[in-house]
C-alpha cells in the first residue's frame, strides 16, 4: 500500500512540475501598429511605463546591470533586452533576431511574433522591404541601420542589418 501511495505522489509531483514548466514559458507578441505606441502581449509600453509593472511579460531576468543611469535587463530565454531610466521607466526594448556577436543582446533568437505597422517582422526581412510598413515610415541613413522617420513620436524604432543585409536586431526607443 505504501508503494502505491509513493508512486501516486511521485506521479503527482512530476505532473505538477511538467505543468509548471509548460506555463512558465513566455510567448511574446510585440507589435508597433504605428509610431505612437508599442504593444507587448496586448499591454501598451510607452515612455511613462514603469518596468516593474511589465517585467513579468518578458519572462525571467537572466542578467541585470547598471547602464546609462538606469538598468539593463537581459531576458536570454526570450531573446529580449529591456533598458530603463533611473526612475525605472522603460527606455527601450531590444529584440535579437539573428545574433551577430553583439554582447549587448541575448544570444537566443526571439521566438515570439513581431510586427511593425501591421507587417510581420521575420528573420528573412531585408532593408528594402521596410517601405511596405504601414503607419511607420523608415529612413536608412546607413546601409546597416534604418530608423523610423518621425523624431517626435513617443516610440521610435531602429532596425539593424548585417553587412549581408540579414536582419540582426530590432530596437524600440521610448521618447
Amino acid at each position: 500500500m505504501k508503494s502505491i501511495a509513493f508512486k501516486l505522489v511521485a506521479v503527482g509531483v512530476i505532473f505538477s512540475a511538467s505543468i509548471t514548466s509548460i506555463f512558465a514559458q513566455i510567448t511574446l507578441d510585440i507589435s508597433m501598429p504605428d509610431d505612437k505606441k508599442l504593444l507587448v502581449n496586448g499591454s501598451e509600453i510607452n515612455p511613462k511605463t514603469n518596468f516593474a509593472n511589465v517585467k513579468a511579460l518578458f519572462g525571467e531576468v537572466s542578467s541585470e546591470k547598471e547602464k546609462g543611469g538606469g538598468k539593463e535587463y537581459m531576458f536570454e530565454s526570450s531573446g529580449v533586452i529591456v533598458s530603463t531610466n533611473a526612475d525605472g521607466s522603460v527606455k527601450g526594448i531590444g529584440i535579437n533576431i539573428n545574433w551577430d556577436g553583439d554582447k549587448n543582446f541575448p544570444k537566443t533568437a526571439f521566438s515570439g511574433t513581431l510586427a511593425i505597422g501591421g507587417t510581420p517582422v521575420t528573420a528573412a526581412l531585408k532593408s528594402e522591404e521596410l517601405a511596405k510598413f504601414k503607419g511607420v515610415e523608415f529612413a536608412c541613413p546607413f546601409p546597416l541601420l534604418c530608423a523610423s522617420k518621425d523624431n517626435k513620436a513617443p516610440v521610435r524604432s531602429m532596425i539593424g542589418f548585417s553587412s549581408k543585409n540579414v536582419l540582426t536586431q530590432v530596437i524600440f526607443i521610448m521618447q
